[in-house]
């Protein structure tokens, strides 16, 4: 092709409007690409690959997004029952460090987001004032309704604080609103409610011992300016900081999501999106199928659970000293060999230390070079649970990771953190005996697949539920498991020719 022509090409692309509400087919996976997006033109084969950007008006933002993170939050019916959200996490749990739990989700009236945060020492601000409300513990969340893009925040963008506080006090003075000003940020008169909750028999502004505590936000579309619930594919920025106080005369120090966010660079933020990614595959021909399971189509397929297994940490003394320094405490007697894993959470954060994520990751060697993606899923095994007598269903979310990691050295405290969320599987508690293969379960993971495969990376996942019940974990078969071949995490995908 002349160069003449690959210019004329490269100017009609960056012609093409791309805004925050358009649907896009497949995340591209790897460091290399972060960020990008496949997207597809209505009622044609043709597609063409965009930096995800936003726009004001129709005009143009020239400011590149630059975070790879992204939460697709679920629709809710209200904010009383937050089981259906979306959920990433951050942070370390240790003595003196925090982790914190984050659930998104939107009515057709509000946007839902709680932060729970396993935090051992709880203070909070007898006469507070909203220049004070950071010095105690508290969470902030930094909205932009435009996306994330910009380097200072503007009239789009907004910022909630709110610090913890007892139940039974007036929440008033204890929660600040700013909105952008197109250099910093400034006070504003902004409609929206927090409710606290604390776990733990310490109490507050003293130094015993605590499980944590949470804060859920509940803000209305007309505080941020709009007339209504978002569109399904709107892309929103967003990002979290937590602040912790563990002594009166200590100074605060915090936490931020995602890791590298400024408060005050929308463009350094993550992306909120409403609804989960739907994927189209590219003009494609002679479709084939392939499964990819530990001993057949792959040597090896790594997998390992992190946090309370299925015995919430039995034998740990103190699970706030010891939770991220010793993995084998956490997986039932643990070795690289284990042979099932836990999948668990819920909404009662004093129960954290049954709380279990599971990360595997699937060579694609076997694949061959220069396909087109048509679809893939993941089938795990559900054999077990609970206390079945009381166990309710379960929302487990399947996300992708972009860090390799090793399953005798993984931890809660180094799990790579998920980058984006794809489906979420309800998973129905066990009645009877489901037999030695299990009751299969599918979550679909095309797009985290076919951004795997274009970077030439292996697919990396992680999974977590959003329980709000007690008893509620799930048990799964794992890639180690000796007999029962069929019971093991597999990759089925469904690969075809490019049409050029």
């Amino acid at each position: 092709m002349k160069k003449i022509h690959i210019i004329a090409i490269l100017l009609t692309l960056l012609a093409l409007p791309v805004n925050t509400t358009a649907t896009y087919a497949a995340r591209i996976g790897g460091p290399s690409r972060a960020g990008f997006y496949q997207q597809s033109n209505a009622g044609s084969s043709n597609t063409v690959f965009l930096p995800l950007v936003s726009s004001e008006e129709s005009t143009p933002v020239v400011t590149p997004y630059s975070n790879p993170y992204r939460i697709n939050a679920r629709s809710l019916s209200d904010d009383t029952w937050l089981a259906p959200t979306a959920i990433f996490w951050f942070g370390q749990l240790s003595l003196s460090d925090n982790y914190v739990d984050a659930r998104v989700g939107y009515t057709p009236t509000d946007l839902v987001v709680r932060l729970t945060v396993l935090d051992r020492l709880l203070f909070y601000d007898t006469t507070p004032s909203a220049a004070d409300l950071t010095n105690y513990d508290a969470a902030v969340l930094f909205l932009r309704t435009n996306g994330p893009t910009g380097s200072a925040p503007d009239a789009n963008s907004f910022k909630f604080v709110a610090q913890q506080f007892p139940f039974d006090k007036d929440p008033t003075p204890f929660k600040a609103a700013y909105q952008g000003n197109g250099t910093n940020w400034q006070a504003a008169n902004l409609s929206f409610n927090i409710k606290p909750v604390y776990r733990g028999g310490g109490g507050f502004n003293n130094m015993k011992d605590n499980q944590g505590w949470s804060i859920t936000y509940t803000i209305p579309y007309a505080s941020l300016g709009l007339s209504g619930q978002p569109a399904t594919g709107t892309v929103w920025g967003i990002g979290a900081t937590v602040y912790d106080r563990d002594d009166p005369t200590a100074s605060v120090h915090s936490i931020s999501w995602p890791p590298e966010m400024e408060q005050t660079v929308p463009s350094k933020w993550a992306q909120l999106g409403f609804g989960l990614p739907q994927y189209t595959a590219p003009a494609h021909r002679n479709e084939q199928s392939i499964t990819i399971r530990r001993g057949l189509n792959a040597t090896n397929v790594p997998d390992a659970s992190v946090g309370g297994s299925t015995v919430c940490g039995l034998g740990v003394d103190n699970y706030f000293l010891d939770w991220g320094n010793k993995p084998e405490s956490f997986y039932a007697n643990r070795t690289v060999n284990n042979t099932q894993f836990n999948i668990q959470n819920q909404g009662d954060l004093s129960d954290f230390p049954c709380f279990s994520k599971y990360y595997v990751t699937f060579p694609l060697d076997a694949i061959p070079a220069g396909k087109v993606i048509v679809s893939a899923k993941l089938v795990l095994h559900h054999w077990g649970g609970a206390a079945t007598y009381s166990a309710t269903e379960s929302l487990i979310h399947v996300m992708s990771v972009a860090q390799d990691w090793n399953e005798s050295t993984l931890t809660w405290n180094n799990g790579p953190l998920p980058v984006e969320n794809f489906d979420a599987k309800w998973i129905q508690p066990l009645l009877n005996d489901p037999g030695p293969v299990g009751i299969p379960y599918e979550w679909s993971v095309s797009p985290a697949l076919a951004g795997a495969y274009q970077s030439g990376q292996p697919l990396r996942l992680v999974l977590y539920s959003t329980d709000e019940a007690m008893d509620s974990g799930k048990y799964f078969w794992a890639s180690n498991r000796p007999d029962g071949e069929e019971s093991r995490p597999t990759l089925i995908v469904t690969y075809a020719d490019p049409v050029n």
